[in-house]
């Protein structure tokens, strides 16, 4: 009776224990994910009032969809993604208001025929699977000795198109003017990698030390 007793108060004990690790499990696993909601929360970029004012007089009936701060010559640049209705673009804006580029994702009917005409040529057996319109309102004016870089805006904005070709499971861009004319020539992100860890090897080999030589026996 003694034995029965105490194997069934182990059993309880043991019950009682598994009870309290899957609770503490439980709370664990609910603190870990209210951290990780806490960190994406703080991971959020806010939009300074001129720049949140900008984008609302340029696109009233947008939508904020995501938010990236990028550096470019030293200036921090606004990177937006906004949704009108059903067309999505992405904004570049200065801290002060200014917009820097627009890109809109657009059909090939919109392009106009010297261009596509230009993006067809770059390689007449790749297939253009995506194509944005650009509209550059500003540029930044590279830094010169003393004087740092700065952003100047432009008297009357330049419109490109770019687009993203694949061939054989490669992928591509280019980028032309309106009337036809090679901005950016078409660069297949492979032999962009490539070309990199070249440089990168050939630099790391430049700046290993030449071995010691060995002292010359007397």
């Amino acid at each position: 009776m003694v034995r029965r007793y105490g194997t069934l108060m182990g059993g309880m004990l043991a019950a009682v224990l598994f009870l309290a690790v899957g609770v503490l499990s439980a709370d664990e696993e609910t603190a870990e994910g209210q951290a990780g909601e806490q960190a994406k929360e703080e991971a959020k970029v806010e939009l300074p009032a001129a720049v949140a004012d900008a984008l609302k007089a340029a696109f009233p009936k947008a939508k904020v969809e995501e938010v990236k701060v990028e550096q470019e010559e030293g200036l921090a640049l606004y990177e937006v993604e906004l949704k009108q209705d059903t067309v999505e673009m992405e904004v570049e804006v200065a801290p002060d208001g200014t917009l820097v580029e627009i890109e809109t994702a657009v059909a090939q009917e919109a392009v106009p025929a010297a261009a596509l005409q230009a993006l067809q040529a770059a390689d007449p057996a790749a297939k253009i699977d995506e194509l944005k319109k650009i509209e550059i309102r500003a540029e930044i004016k590279k830094a010169e000795e003393e004087k740092p870089a700065e952003l100047v805006k432009l008297a009357t904005p330049k419109i490109v198109y770019e687009a993203e070709l694949k061939k054989e499971g490669k992928e591509g861009e280019i980028t032309v003017a309106a009337d036809g004319k090679v901005v950016e020539p078409l660069k297949w992100e492979e032999e962009e990698k490539e070309k990199g860890e070249k440089e990168e090897g050939g630099e790391q080999k430049e700046a290993a030390p030449a071995p010691a030589e060995a002292p010359k026996a007397e």
